[in-house]
């Protein structure tokens, strides 16, 4: 790591660079830069993969497939139990929001939906742009608004509900794109993007059945997402650990797909003007399709006389005991 003395005494290094000011500034930058400098220079001669890294980068391509599946499998699997449990929420039919005829189920999930859709706009930008070694922390950020929301939701009532909803799906609009990061740009992406896709078809009901299991264990209603949603993110972090163990795509992956850098403004531009209409009819496909059953599931089975079943959003084979 070299430095030098510019004209102006300018110290350069491997980190920000800063002009002289008054003396004392002069001093105190003189003594803590060389020693940032050197901090810097050692963590990069010590700095090597993780050693589970180094095991997927020698073993073979299915062992790095199987171990992708599982890790983002359940880690968004995960994610969904900060998101789901909200829809088993109910309210009598007479509360409304305001003084509108809007249910006040119907503006929560509608508010959840509006901070989901602006995250993930907002995430068009952040995804593309997010380097490798923010992208754990990122995640386990998000994630952790999206519970300290659900926290509040359960200290508010009427109408402020509406508030920590939105909060929660802007924190979990982005979740999907960070994941889908560590996936792209290889050989078998196809595969783990197919099994990664189950993850939000899956858990959709098994999570309801864990809002209604602790529904019947006597929580309060305000407080049963907080509930459910506290372990899940436990086991959130820890999927993301084992998820951002995987290695860049290698020299193979690279060679049959291409190169995956981040994406700048104009490259995005590029991208949505050639596949806007594809986009747009994809979107208003998943939306149209799902939008209804994942939301109003629960007062569907209710009026079909199965509301207060533990098991009922899944298969009999899988329900819970």
């Amino acid at each position: 790591m070299k430095k030098r003395l510019s004209k102006k005494s300018q110290i350069v290094y491997c980190g920000p660079t800063v002009s002289n000011g008054p003396v004392i500034k002069s001093c105190l930058l003189l003594f803590i830069e060389p020693i940032y400098a050197d901090m810097a220079t050692k963590k990069l001669a010590t700095q090597k993969p993780h050693f589970i890294t180094r095991y997927l980068q020698r073993t073979h391509r299915r062992v790095l497939t199987i171990y992708a599946i599982f890790a983002s499998f359940f880690a968004y699997f995960c994610m969904c139990g900060l998101r789901r449990p909200l829809t088993v929420v109910t309210f009598d039919s007479s509360e409304t929001f305001g003084n509108t005829y809007l249910e006040i189920k119907t503006a929560m999930i509608l508010s959840q939906i509006f901070g989901y859709c602006i995250s993930k706009f907002v995430g068009i930008k952040v995804c593309s742009e997010m380097p490798r070694r923010y992208r754990a922390l990122s995640l386990i950020l998000l994630t952790a608004i999206a519970e300290l929301a659900l926290l509040v939701f359960g200290l508010c009532s009427g109408d402020w509900v509406v508030i920590p909803v939105s909060v929660n799906g802007l924190a979990l609009g982005m979740i999907w794109g960070l994941i889908v990061s560590y996936l792209e740009g290889r050989y078998v992406s196809e595969i783990l993007l197919a099994f990664l896709s189950c993850s939000y078809i899956v858990p959709s009901g098994i999570v309801k059945d864990f809002g209604r299991l602790a529904l019947s264990f006597g929580i309060g209603q305000s407080w049963m997402p907080f509930v459910v949603g506290l372990p899940l993110f436990v086991f959130f972090a820890v999927f993301v650990w084992l998820l951002d163990k995987i290695p860049e795509p290698d020299t193979d992956d690279i060679a049959y797909r291409s190169q995956r850098t981040q994406m700048k403004s104009a490259d995005r531009r590029r991208f949505v003007s050639q596949f806007r209409w594809g986009m747009l009819l994809l979107i208003l496909i998943c939306f149209f399709l799902t939008a209804y059953r994942d939301i109003y599931g629960q007062e569907i089975l209710a009026e079909l006389g199965y509301g207060d079943t533990p098991g009922v959003f899944q298969p009999p084979k899988y329900r819970l005991r």
